[in-house]
């Protein structure tokens, strides 16, 4: 059977699978790049069904298949919907596996842990039961089946492991080890789903391990939301050190020495000497982030600032590489938990040590401080991650197929050729999308609405968005560019709207999903990132509203490095950098609201500059053709006009 049979074998078998030549013509070409051994980017427009336009082709080549997404939600959308229906119209019959990064499975020993020293706090105590009940009934240990207990919850760090505290085969609870479980039905199976970060993860482990990782011998790697994989490796590639790892680990060393009694593991003269050393990196560290507080946070380190800072980050590496070699005695070599050290420290040192050089110098990396909360974070990632991608995931002997409804700007694919590594003669397919956006969808601009930072502007929007919700009777995803946004805005929402506003971070993001679209009227407000692989139905969702134009923050450290570079090669920082990214992220707020020729509905931006600047037509051109409104009684009229057909 070919691709192209196995897609009219899919028309038989699924009776709402919409004819769409796009599809089509992604499926042939897929095939072709599976057959001719080569790479192939595929710009496919919201609608085009472009999951099972590479699922056919891929399945039927008989190859194992690798997909990595950007996230969660799009793994599971694609496990629990498209891969039953591809494999149902090849016929293959396929061992199917999701793999998660470590901190998405509980840990069995850090429960155990934590319920012998209970959090003090009432409901932190309560939420640690819930999860020990739920290590013993589930399966997976996958967090995401656990209702009722929200993403950033302070229970999630205690009862999760890192790679630092993770004791791998030497742990106690290693036989019931749900990150184990998980990996050992991934190197067994035929079809694997991935996030991005794991899949340049294991490409990680092998550069330093030739014969480790999991994803490996695959013949098809598909790369699905491609135009998110540059920001994931920039961050996968670089290194971060925060005032709290390095307490913990200094927490965790001295517990260690507790434990190592003399008439135990180690002698007297040793474990004298392992105290003074962790006294000492107490002490190193501590000066260390007390410098580190005099940088400004988020704003690119400069040479005064390394020339202060690397000195003193010396003396904690000498306090790291002393208790190193202490840490590699004779005496405490066979224990688990001193072993698990050892690599605490040699990883610990590794990220130090890029994250504040011995010899500052130009690198291609950009460096900064951050904050969180009350610790502080160093930072260091290549401001380019091509050479880091060709070095690894383009060295792989795989096909790989690259796809989004956002991979061209400006009608071309160079940009994303460039970021990504791939040769500018890679093949490449643009498919637009097939719906009829001039009938089904309008791009609302508002008047009278004050500019992006000037006084009164969280009211405005806010003001703004309750007459899009009365309007639209509920439906609407609020995505706001900053966290302070949201949150400034949405207590506003609450206090004005007669129906419910729920809020990114109040419980884990499927769990918010399926109250917005179980329990309309409602309103969902959230971050721009909260939107990669929200699929709504068309009755849930009939206004997408962004708070302004999505450009990258300005104070960002890689913006700005990426915008020096640019500006090194004769190029405007904001033409080549800003107004590529915005593009894209408007592009893909079109996708979250028309998904199928029952969707229709109207897509806000409250923000004048997209009519008013010299830059806003040119966004506006690259954007699906909706007629553009400024009333919001245009807005209420189109909205009238038809409901949306349910989605059965």
């Amino acid at each position: 059977m070919t691709a192209q049979a196995a897609l009219g074998h899919l028309r038989a078998i699924d009776r709402h699978h919409e004819t769409r030549p796009g599809q089509a013509a992604m499926v042939d070409a897929v095939a072709i790049a599976i057959a001719e051994r080569r790479d192939l980017v595929v710009d496919a427009g919201t609608g085009t069904g472009k999951t099972l336009a590479y699922l056919l082709p891929a399945l039927q080549s008989g190859q194992r298949v690798l997909v990595a997404t950007a996230t969660r939600q799009l793994q599971a959308q694609v496990v629990a919907s498209e891969l039953p229906l591809a494999l149902a119209a090849t016929g293959r019959q396929a061992h199917v596996a999701v793999l998660k990064g470590r901190a998405n499975y509980v840990c069995v020993h850090r429960v155990q842990r934590a319920l012998a020293a209970p959090p003090a706090e009432a409901s932190v105590r309560s939420q640690l039961y819930r999860v020990a009940e739920f290590a013993q009934l589930s399966s997976t240990g996958d967090r995401s089946e656990l209702d009722g207990v929200a993403e950033h919850s302070p229970v999630w760090p205690l009862v999760t492991s890192t790679v630092d505290n993770c004791l791998g085969a030497q742990c106690p609870a290693w036989s019931r080890c749900f990150v184990a479980s998980a990996r050992r039905r991934a190197a067994a199976a035929d079809v694997v789903v991935v996030n991005h970060h794991l899949l340049l993860a294991d490409h990680g482990v092998r550069e330093r391990w030739p014969e480790g990782g999991l994803l490996h011998g695959f013949g098809v790697v598909v790369i699905d939301e491609a135009h998110a994989l540059a920001e994931t490796a920039a961050a996968f590639f670089g290194h971060a050190v925060s005032s709290r790892r390095t307490a913990a680990l200094v927490d965790d060393l001295r517990s260690l020495c507790g434990l190592a009694t003399p008439s135990g593991l180690c002698d007297t003269e040793l474990l004298a000497l392992l105290r003074r050393s962790v006294d000492r990196l107490q002490v190193t560290s501590a000066a260390l982030w007390a410098a580190a507080a005099g940088a400004l946070p988020m704003r690119v380190l400069q040479a005064a600032d390394l020339a202060r800072l690397i000195p003193i980050a010396a003396d904690t590496d000498v306090a790291l590489d002393r208790i190193q070699a202490l840490v590699g005695d004779d005496q405490l070599a066979g224990d688990p938990a001193w072993s698990k050290a050892a690599e605490t420290l040699y990883a610990l040192r590794a990220d130090l040590g890029a994250c504040l050089p011995t010899t500052a110098g130009q690198d291609g990396r950009v460096r900064w401080i951050e904050t969180r909360g009350a610790h502080l974070g160093l930072r260091c990632q290549p401001i380019d991650v091509a050479d880091d991608l060709r070095r690894t995931l383009l060295a792989d002997p795989a096909v790989r197929i690259w796809t989004s409804a956002t991979l061209r700007t400006s009608g071309s694919f160079d940009h994303l050729l460039a970021q990504l590594g791939l040769p500018a003669e890679t093949s490449s397919l643009s498919v637009p999308s097939p719906f009829d956006f001039a009938r089904q969808c309008r791009l609302y601009v508002p008047h009278g609405l004050p500019a992006p930072f000037a006084p009164g502007r969280a009211a405005a929007v806010a003001d703004h968005l309750c007459d899009l919700a009365m309007a639209a009777a509920g439906g609407v995803l609020a995505l706001f560019s900053s966290m302070r946004a949201l949150q400034e805005v949405t207590p506003l929402l609450r206090k004005a709207l007669p129906f419910a506003v729920l809020a990114q971070g109040d419980a884990p993001k499927e769990q918010l999903l399926g109250e917005f679209v179980e329990h309309q009227p409602a309103v969902l407000a959230a971050t721009l990132g909260f939107w990669h692989g929200v699929d709504l139905p068309a009755q849930a969702v009939r206004v997408v509203c962004l708070d302004k134009i999505p450009f990258p923050p300005p104070d960002d450290p890689l913006v700005q490095a990426r915008g020096a570079q640019a500006a090194a090669r004769g190029q405007r920082a904001f033409d080549a950098v800003s107004l590529p990214a915005a593009e894209l992220t408007l592009r893909q707020g079109f996708g979250r609201l028309i998904r199928s020729q029952r969707h229709r509905g109207v897509v806000a931006v409250l923000d004048p500059r997209l009519l008013q600047s010299a830059y806003g037509s040119g966004l506006v051109a690259a954007l699906p053709p909706a007629p553009v409104v400024r009333e919001l009684a245009q807005v209420a009229a189109f909205l009238a006009e038809g409901v949306p057909v349910e989605i059965r």
